[in-house]
């Protein structure tokens, strides 16, 4: 594990790239993550076909893109600029969807406790159920176009926080979609989960069957859930 020169984040070498933004002050580097909106230089994954994408540093090439990021209450948390963990991951996510090639087909899922797409109000998300995916609402990737970018942007401006974090449910909303790559960000560990089976095993059978994305997970400022992105990251 190697810090990069000039932002706060720690990568693993796994085939799936691990990537953290800690507030541990043993792996800083030299400045402050939430200080700018460069996450440059980063490790690149290698593989596949597709448009180069980059989010929080984590470079790779994908035709078919799904963003998975956390809404819940902690992303509200303050970095030490003053900056929260949510304007941090809006203020990526903006720049990530704005740099992708036409050629890239995406979506953006929201998750706290429930999971909903962007475009979606928190009340449509309340009746998922993980163990049922027949009940996910049916969408299809979108072009990266200009005017569905722009739209995008727009949406992004209007997320709102609140609730739990569950990770279950928005991966597998993911999945469904069948990406070839998925990026998971989430600022801690799964704090709203009653399934029977534990959720990286879960996650990793059912992308097994359905899609074979390789997901990259993204902590971000808190390590509580090291272990279990790197083996998310690292099965996939």
């Amino acid at each position: 594990i190697t810090a990069t020169a000039n932002l706060n984040v720690v990568s693993s070498s796994a085939p799936s790239e691990l990537m953290i933004a800690p507030s541990a002050p043993a792996v800083l580097a030299s400045a402050s993550v939430l200080g700018g909106t460069s996450f440059s230089p980063s490790m690149n994954f290698g593989g596949g076909s597709g448009g180069n994408v980059s989010f929080f540093g984590s470079q790779g090439k994908t035709k078919n893109l799904v963003y998975v990021v956390d809404v819940s209450g902690s992303m509200s948390t303050q970095g030490e600029n003053g900056k929260s963990r949510f304007d941090l991951m809006k203020e990526e996510l903006a720049r990530s969807v704005s740099a992708l090639p036409i050629s890239v087909k995406f979506r953006i899922i929201l998750f706290s406790d429930s999971a909903r797409y962007i475009e979606q109000s928190r009340e449509e998300s309340g009746m998922l159920k993980a163990d049922d995916p027949e009940s996910f609402p049916k969408r299809l990737l979108v072009r990266a176009t200009r005017s569905q970018v722009r739209k995008t942007l727009k949406e992004i401006e209007g997320i709102s926080l609140g609730g739990g974090t569950n990770w279950r449910l928005p991966l597998k909303m993911a999945i469904n979609l069948q990406p070839d790559l998925i990026y998971f960000m989430t600022d801690g560990e799964f704090t709203s989960d009653n399934g029977k089976v534990p959720v990286i095993d879960d996650v990793v059978d059912y992308n097994r069957k359905r899609s074979r994305a390789r997901i990259n997970t993204i902590c971000l400022m808190e390590l509580k859930a090291y272990d279990e992105l790197q083996e998310l990251a690292r099965r996939t």
